[in-house]
């Protein structure tokens, strides 16, 4: 594991020579501080105040061609007391100050000298396990192609990074379309998993400052990208029941309370019983959830946000008084959300369900729900019910679709359309809520008895003797 601080670079402003001639580039120095832990740095790199305070491993600068690679060459060498190779330092600057946007004469090989004096100043600062610092070089970015080909250069951080290390950002200086490009290409890496990560600091070494304070407090503006991480987690957990992100989130929360660690619990519960279709189970830990979820986190940062829209998502389900209509809306929310294989499942057991609250039957014991699925397969009882009779073959219907997703099609008998299956699955559950929302269906036990169900459980089982 790694502490790699990603800085990018600008151009800087010449000073003048003891002969009037404007003749090296520079930063002008600063006083950086770090309020929270009340350190100063005097340097004109927050890079170098960074490196000091966070004891990073390597730094990765990011800069044109034209950007003041020499300055950083000097800075650096002299600051971790190596001699300057001043023809060296020459060359860097005139080859910065030749090139151009469309004509680079600045590269890896060139700038390979100047990042080894970054990595000996990281030892000299601290660092146990300094080397691999690297320069990347983009373009201007004055158009889409160029744009694209700083992001494709940007993303050769995915190849410079290793799992598990640690990545701190110096948005401080170059163009303000670098923060943005770092942002993207760390949010493209954690969502992607394609390292593992972590961002553990966003800093900005505000200047704009200086002049009220007499110094430049150094802001960590991680907050702000955690902000958009809760955005996404909350978005995952109401539309598709993904509560993995909210969850480490609300774990990851400095002094996390009992009831916030179990409300991380129960986010996770609800997102793996979401995926394996534990509906009795799930409809517990909505419950609980809603509960535990008050108004007391209202002013408790991005939570105060993200709260109450997963609030709205549990009162969806919380205030459902019968588990026929929980799996019912459940299968809605699942179509909703493009889960069909999960919406079709829930829709058939909803009316297995329905009839066991209709007969007064233990939900849980499958012989109850065989009997069920015996009063809507027996054609005798259909025709003295034309309620079961509508109801059976809307159950036969979207069971005929259940048994396609539950063999993958393998086994499926006749001509089918997954297209049709997928557009008419809000339609079959309003057929469903339809029929659920009839009074009369509660007359089935006055017209079909448990005995006569069961005497005909027994007649079809003795023909199969």
């Amino acid at each position: 594991m790694a502490k790699v601080l990603v800085s990018p670079i600008g151009t800087g402003s010449f000073k003048k020579g003891s002969n009037g001639d404007s003749s090296a580039r520079e930063y002008n120095k600063a006083t950086y501080k770090f309020e929270e832990v009340n350190k100063t740095y005097e340097t004109p790199f927050l890079a170098a105040a960074l490196a000091q305070y966070l004891k990073v491993d390597k730094i990765i600068f990011i800069g044109t061609a034209k950007s003041m690679w020499e300055e950083i060459y000097r800075y650096f060498t002299t600051s971790s007391g190596r001699e300057l190779n001043y023809e060296y330092w020459a060359e860097i600057g005139q080859l910065a100050m030749e090139s151009s946007n469309n004509c680079s004469l600045i590269n890896e090989e060139i700038l390979k000298e100047t990042m080894e004096s970054v990595d000996q100043y990281l030892k000299a600062k601290g660092s146990i396990s300094a080397g691999g610092s690297t320069p990347l070089i983009i373009k201007y970015g004055l158009n889409k192609e160029e744009l694209w080909q700083n992001f494709s250069t940007i993303m050769e951080l995915v190849d410079l990074l290793n799992d598990g290390d640690e990545i701190y950002l110096d948005v401080t200086h170059s163009f303000r379309s670098i923060p943005l490009f770092l942002y993207l290409m760390i949010d493209f890496m954690l969502i992607l998993n394609q390292k593992k990560i972590k961002l553990k600091g966003l800093y900005y070494g505000m200047l704009e400052a200086t002049r009220d304070l007499g110094y430049a407090p150094v802001v960590d503006l991680k907050p702000l990208y955690e902000i958009s991480s809760w955005i996404r987690g909350g978005h995952e957990f109401i539309n598709y029941g993904n509560g993995y992100l909210i969850s480490e989130l609300i774990k990851e929360k400095e002094g996390l309370s009992e009831n916030l660690e179990e409300i991380s619990s129960k986010i996770n519960n609800i997102t793996e019983l979401v995926n394996i279709n534990y509906l009795i189970d799930l409809q517990n830990q909505i419950k609980g959830l809603n509960s535990l979820i008050s108004d007391k986190y209202t002013s408790n940062g991005a939570m105060a946000y993200v709260f109450p829209l997963i609030k709205g998502f549990l009162l969806r389900f919380s205030n459902i008084q019968t588990p026929s209509e929980f799996q019912l809306e459940l299968s809605k929310w699942y179509f909703e959300n493009k889960k069909y294989g999960h919406g079709y499942i829930c829709l058939v057991e909803s009316v297995l369900t329905k009839l066991c609250e209709v007969y007064g039957l233990d939900l849980e014991n499958l012989t109850n729900r065989e009997k069920m699925k015996e009063l809507v397969s027996n054609r005798y009882f259909q025709s003295k019910s034309n309620l079961l009779k509508t109801l059976a073959d809307k159950y036969h219907g979207i069971n005929k679709i259940r048994n396609r997703i539950a063999h993958a099609s393998y086994y499926q008998v006749g001509s089918y359309s997954f297209k049709s299956d997928i557009e008419q699955a809000i339609y079959r559950y309003d057929e469903i809520r339809k029929l659920f929302e009839r009074k009369d269906i509660y007359e089935l036990t006055n017209v079909i008895s448990l005995e006569e169900i069961q005497n005909s459980i027994n007649k079809r089982k003795k023909r199969h003797q």
